[in-house]
């Protein structure tokens, strides 16, 4: 499996790998912004489904499909969404971002 370890970094964000316990981290996202699930393929605008994105999610990068980050935002000093390398084909050296 394609391993980001500790996350990408630079002065203004860590990117790190998603994990389970970051629910906590999003929910106030899908608490208080529902709305920013609008265009998502997969909607995480509740709470049961946020778990379920996060289990999609990681699923999908033991596949090796996709890879999902949590985004840390180190000047708020707080956690900012999620991001994922998706429709990924490692045989091919391609991915997109999203």
């Amino acid at each position: 499996m394609t391993d980001f370890g500790g996350g990408c970094v630079n002065e203004v964000v860590l990117l790190r790998p998603l994990a389970r316990e970051d629910f906590d981290h999003l929910k106030v996202f899908t608490i208080n912004e529902p709305d920013l699930w609008q265009f998502s393929l997969l909607q995480a605008n509740t709470l049961k489904n946020l778990q379920k994105y996060i289990d999609v999610a990681l699923e999908a990068r033991e596949k090796e499909e996709s890879y999902p980050f949590i985004v840390f935002d180190k000047r708020a000093n707080a956690y900012a969404g999620s991001t994922r390398f998706y429709n990924m084909q490692l045989k091919n050296k391609v991915e997109n971002r999203g």
